[in-house]
């Protein structure tokens, strides 16, 4: 090809020839962030005065207002706004990752963008932390998308932290707080009295050992059952703060009305008095007092805890029958010699024989008994399954529902330890479905005169026996009438 032919050509190819090597050349590849251990890059990270896990002070200031702590002998502690205990798990764990900071690097030196970056002025999360009258570290904390901006009071430097630190420090009064209402574990409570709306005692005991609570006050209870103290406690141990209240007129008002209370006293002479208002919906106030030791008074807090209303369920005690045993009755098979019932117009009588078998002695329609059926029934006698919902008085039960003399009822005739005895319960009507799902029989037990027993349905089906309960179906071999009886 002639010159004059490629001449109109080199120069577009001279200029796109340039073009590619200076892409090539120029444009940046791979181009990433700066990354956090570029120490080359980078001045010297900025160090506190002193270790931070000797620190004794704590003030932070966030857009919920200004929170000041101080570490105590028994934990960290709000004193400002007011004085409570404090988170001390969740203050050791920010105290420690102050100490272990991650730097990467510098992100601006310019005083004007501070504001804009979030580490000065009325945004900004303002940290201190000190060890008596020193200061061990004084600094602001901004925030990026994708790291903790940090700068050191008196410094222009703003530097980039890894992790979310600042939200950690964004928290308002109750986020500051021990969730916990109890301060002590329940296995270090020696004491633990009930208390009325009106602060009377209704009933207190004494806990040498863990689980085992003993009656010292409130004769009144005659069946006392120990377990029902010991849920009490477990279920007032799991109670978690929600929110609180701190003005003193609000809280006024809110416990103007109270549901009862309780006082715990721990192994080391401190106590806690929990009075406990009335239910506003979810929620329910709590008062907690606190006393030092035995020969102190308790002191009055400076904000009220909001709980959560279904977790107190358990939790109080109103009058002696709540403390009483919701057992009916509970005897071992071995024991029963004779028993006899009515279950829906049916009647029957069982007896023992020379071989200690239940055998039918008589009955309103001629069945075979089933030994497989008789299981069932003592089943809920040995295993004390036989348990009420609730205990009333008779006057509480709805008419029309309460036990007569007409009513279905089972009779057990027992020895047990050389003592004859015999029991019977009796329950009447069943009710429509409640607001639980649950229909109910009203019960009543000659060991146990006095009060009524409100036991779901479920409870008294297997104890409430007719012809087709108390033998299985024919198909089932132990149900074949052979001479002299049945299959065993």
């Amino acid at each position: 090809m002639k010159l004059s032919t490629l001449r109109p050509w080199l120069f577009p190819t001279v200029l796109l020839a340039g073009a590619v090597v200076g892409v090539l050349v120029l444009w940046p590849r791979n181009v990433k962030p700066p990354r956090m251990d570029e120490s080359e890059l980078r001045p010297a990270p900025p160090v506190p005065a002193a270790p931070v896990t000797e620190a004794d002070r704590l003030e932070v200031r966030n857009r919920h207002g200004e929170f000041a702590f101080e570490r105590r002998a028994e934990g960290w502690t709000l004193i400002r706004p007011f004085t409570a205990r404090a988170n001390h798990k969740l203050l050791v764990q920010l105290q420690e990752r102050l100490g272990k900071l991650e730097f990467g690097v510098v992100v601006s030196r310019e005083p004007k963008s501070q504001e804009q970056e979030k580490v000065a002025g009325k945004l900004a999360v303002e940290v201190r932390l000190g060890k008596g009258s020193q200061m061990l570290w004084h600094v602001f904390l901004g925030k990026s998308s994708d790291f903790t901006l940090f700068r050191v009071a008196d410094s222009n430097e703003i530097w980039q932290v890894k992790g979310a630190l600042r939200q950690q420090f964004v928290r308002e009064a109750a986020a500051w707080l021990e969730p916990q209402l109890m301060s002590g574990p329940v296995d270090q409570i020696r004491a633990v009295s009930y208390l009325l709306p009106d602060r009377s005692v209704l009933a207190r005991f004494a806990l040498q050992k863990p689980g085992a609570p003993t009656l010292a006050e409130g004769g009144v209870v005659r069946v006392f059952d120990p377990s029902r103290v010991t849920r009490s406690l477990a279920r007032m141990s799991a109670l978690r703060l929600q929110r609180i209240e701190t003005d003193p007129a609000k809280m006024k008002e809110r416990m103007r009305v109270l549901a009862g209370g309780l006082e715990v006293e721990y192994a080391s002479g401190r106590a806690q008095r929990f009075l406990i208002g009335a239910a506003e919906g979810s929620d329910t106030p709590v008062l907690v007092e606190e006393r030092a030791d035995a020969a102190g008074e308790f002191r009055a807090p400076q904000h009220l805890s909001v709980v959560h209303t279904h977790l107190l369920r358990g939790v109080l005690f109103s009058r002696p029958l709540d403390l009483e045993s919701h057992l009916l009755f509970s005897t071992p098979e071995e024991s029963v010699v004779a028993l006899r019932g009515q279950c829906e117009g049916f009647t029957y009588e069982l007896e023992r024989d020379e071989r200690k078998n239940f055998v039918v002695k008589t009955s309103s329609e001629p069945f075979a008994l089933a030994r497989s059926s008789l299981e069932g029934f003592f089943r809920m006698f040995v295993g004390d399954l036989l348990t009420a919902a609730a205990i009333l008085l008779p006057q509480e039960v709805p008419t029309g529902f309460e036990a007569t003399p007409g009513s279905d009822f089972v009779e057990l005739d027992t020895v047990l330890d050389g003592k004859k005895g015999t029991v019977r319960l009796t329950w009447g009507k069943i009710t429509a479905i409640d607001a639980s799902g649950y229909r109910n029989h009203f019960v009543t037990v000659s060991t146990r005169p006095g009060v009524v027993f409100q036991v779901v349905e479920k409870k008294i089906i297997p104890i409430c026996r007719t012809k087709l309960t108390w033998q299985l179906k024919a198909v089932d071999a132990e149900t074949l009438p052979v001479p002299g009886g049945f299959v065993q």
